[in-house]
């Protein structure tokens, strides 16, 4: 008899709590993000719940990193050479870039961890003006050869000084965020997020992209290419971001 009444009680708070988690239903929402001081972000949230408490979160995103983010960013994060941090303050430009994440929640509050790829590019500028303003000041024994190249050739010199190339920058990070949510009864579908927190860079690739190519050309940037792809790796490697969000989610379905 007591191993009767013991299994229906424990029927009974299984129930219970698959009751409990059942009245929180699964949720979809809408996500739009301004995440100091790297990009404006928007995407789509799916949660699911465990039980009353806790809920995990699993959301998807497009990025797009506006040219006063990744001032502040270059500002930050740029050292050792004022010259290559205000020409990629001017010339960085933001492309699309996606992210992923997971989220574990616990109430209001959460601790989400976060993939996101940061694309970027210097559009069409002669390979003089980037050797000039991204290869180190370490580095001027590179300068002068090139220099000399040039005034010896008058075909590198051409290349050297009209030729327009587009440099390609990839950033691959992960991110660790603690966040707050919370909504107004008014409109209560929509959810306001904080969140702080850091990302760290483990991947940057680099690639030029060249108006036209030949033999001739192709050498030249052949000579020139290793340098600037070390210059720019090491001035775009963003090891460790502290950053801090406020996100709008609208709700579309469950709550």
């Amino acid at each position: 008899m007591k191993k009767i009444g013991f299994y229906a009680m424990t029927g009974l708070i299984i129930a219970a709590n698959h009751a409990a988690a059942q009245a929180i239903h699964d949720e979809g929402a809408v996500t739009i993000k301004s995440q100091w001081p790297i990009q404006n972000a928007m995407g789509f949230t799916y949660t699911l719940p465990v039980n009353n408490y806790y809920s995990v979160g699993f959301n998807a995103q497009v990025g797009l990193p506006f040219q006063p983010y990744t001032r502040n960013l270059i500002e930050l994060s740029v050292q050792g050479n004022e010259v290559a941090r205000t020409y990629l303050k001017e010339n960085l430009l933001g492309k699309p870039g996606v992210g992923l994440g997971v989220d574990l929640n616990y109430r209001k509050w959460s601790l989400s961890l976060v993939y996101q790829s940061l694309n970027y590019y210097i559009d069409k500028k002669n390979v003089r003006e980037l050797t000039e303003n991204l290869i180190p000041e370490q580095n001027d024994y590179i300068l002068t050869d090139l220099s000399n190249l040039a005034d010896r050739s008058p075909a590198f010199a051409s290349i050297y000084n009209n030729y327009r190339i587009s440099s390609q920058v990839y950033n691959h990070q992960f991110g660790l965020l603690a966040g707050y949510t919370f909504s107004f009864r008014r409109f209560n579908l929509i959810k306001f997020r904080i969140e702080a927190g850091a990302f760290s860079t483990f991947d940057t690739r680099i690639r030029f992209v060249s108006e036209n190519s030949n033999s001739i050309t192709d050498l030249a940037l052949a000579y020139v290419e290793p340098s600037l792809n070390n210059s720019l790796k090491e001035n775009t490697e963003w090891r460790f971001i502290p950053s801090v969000s406020l996100s709008v989610r609208h709700v579309l379905f469950g709550r």
